[in-house]
């Protein structure tokens, strides 16, 4: 009982560093394509065409206009990508 108790708790820290071990920034000048009041979320082009959705602050979200170009940062997780949308550090005209 003792050994297995030890064997979940190791294995819940290797989870959590491999978890946040994933964490990435990525920056981009883009132009935003889309703009989602809904789901507080804004397509980004950049210059290769590639598409990401990004979610973005309420508060920040009506100072963006579509089809304008944009300096672009926002932290991504490599191993839950597939799972949550990408989440806006900053954003420059």
């Amino acid at each position: 009982m003792f050994k297995r108790r030890w064997l979940v708790i190791i294995v819940i820290i290797i989870s959590g560093f491999i978890y946040l071990n994933g964490q990435s920034t990525t920056s981009a000048v883009a132009f935003v394509v889309d703009i989602n009041d809904s789901d507080s979320t804004i397509i980004v082009e950049n210059l290769d065409k590639e598409r990401t959705t990004v979610r973005v602050p309420r508060s920040t979200i009506k100072l963006i206009e579509t089809d304008s170009e944009y300096f672009v940062v926002y932290k991504y997780n490599k191993w839950t990508n597939w799972i949550t949308t990408p989440k806006l550090s900053s954003i420059e005209p």
